[in-house]
């Protein structure tokens, strides 16, 4: 996947804006302006780009980029109204039980730093599952986390195997 430069932030913002959205000023002007050193894991992927704008840019988030993790991660994605969009009945756990989901990611982020020292930036489906076990969750509560777990990561198939991996390194480290 390529990196997004200045140029290809904008024609996605306006592709954002083209179906209906709106993006904050502050936040608009954020994405286009920051040099682009500062923008490799906050601003140059799609993922990155949606994450931003799901959070209020503030002073205090453009100078640091643990606190905009932080925001991001502890408040924009969980605090989302996923029911604006789609019938009420399609309710999502996650505000229920963020601090778990967060404790769980906060978990992998260690696994998979561990692994790191060998140049391992993964784990595996079971290595997940182990993870997921040690919560000793209901079993309808352990298969959604296993999907959200993937809100700051991604699930890499060759069709018989999996494994999770995060979409940057810092943002592994923010939960490490």
């Amino acid at each position: 996947m390529q990196h997004f430069d200045r140029k290809m932030r904008e024609e996605w913002i306006t592709k954002y804006e083209k179906c209906g959205e709106k993006i904050p000023l502050k936040t608009k002007d954020y994405i286009l302006n920051m040099d682009e050193k500062r923008a490799v894991g906050v601003a140059d992927t799609p993922l990155a780009l949606y994450l931003l704008v799901a959070c209020e840019m503030r002073k205090e988030l453009q100078e640091n980029i643990w606190a905009l993790y932080h925001e991001i991660f502890t408040n924009a994605i969980i605090e989302t109204e996923y029911d604006e969009n789609f019938n009420s009945s399609f309710k999502h756990p996650i505000r229920k039980n963020k601090l778990l989901l967060l404790e769980i990611v906060s978990r992998i982020a260690f696994e998979i730093f561990k692994k790191s020292e060998k140049e391992g930036y993964y784990i595996r489906a079971e290595e997940l599952d182990s993870i997921v076990s040690e919560f000793d969750l209901e079993p309808s509560n352990a298969k959604w986390i296993r999907k959200c777990c993937v809100l700051c990561a991604y699930w890499k198939s060759n069709g018989t195997d999996g494994v999770l991996e995060f979409y940057h390194n810092n943002i592994r480290d923010y939960f490490l």
